[in-house]
């Protein structure tokens, strides 16, 4: 997944993908979040950065609306009431900073979005055989070391 974001202001257009911030492990990601306990129908969709352990969500960049929550399994498109703006996040055309907030409405697309498929383990495979024997004989030591 690559987050291009397209930023018009005027008669100015500029374009860039998110990038980590060099954090170990951290990831880029588009994110739905489901905030009707808040208010019924209200939607956060946003882009932002999960760090290495996944425990946190940093500088999400997105909108808020009623009806935005998706499970972004297709491509979708959804305009917000509220932006989400941090004052700062890396892209592959330099830092991003904004240095004011005008609360205009904007637009969130994702295009493209397709799951990736989990692969299913082939019992007839080599690997799966050998995890399998690999398997019994780890469980029979732990089970003969318990009997010592």
């Amino acid at each position: 997944m690559t987050p291009l974001l397209t930023i018009t202001t005027g008669s100015s257009t500029l374009q860039a993908t998110m990038v980590t911030d060099g954090s170990i492990g951290q990831q880029v990601g588009v994110f739905s979040m489901d905030y009707s306990g808040a208010a019924p129908g209200l939607g956060v969709d946003f882009f932002g950065y999960l760090d290495g352990d996944g425990s946190t969500i940093s500088s999400p960049f997105g909108l808020i609306n009623f009806g935005l929550y998706t499970d972004l399994q297709s491509p979708f498109s959804g305009s917000g009431f509220d932006q989400i703006i941090p004052s700062s996040f890396d892209t592959n055309v330099g830092r991003f900073g904004r240095s004011d907030r005008t609360y205009q409405g904007a637009t969130f697309t994702v295009s493209g979005g397709s799951p990736s498929s989990v692969p299913e383990i082939d019992p007839n495979s080599l690997g799966s055989v050998l995890a399998l024997v690999l398997g019994s004989l780890a469980l029979l030591e732990r089970r003969r070391l318990k009997a010592a």
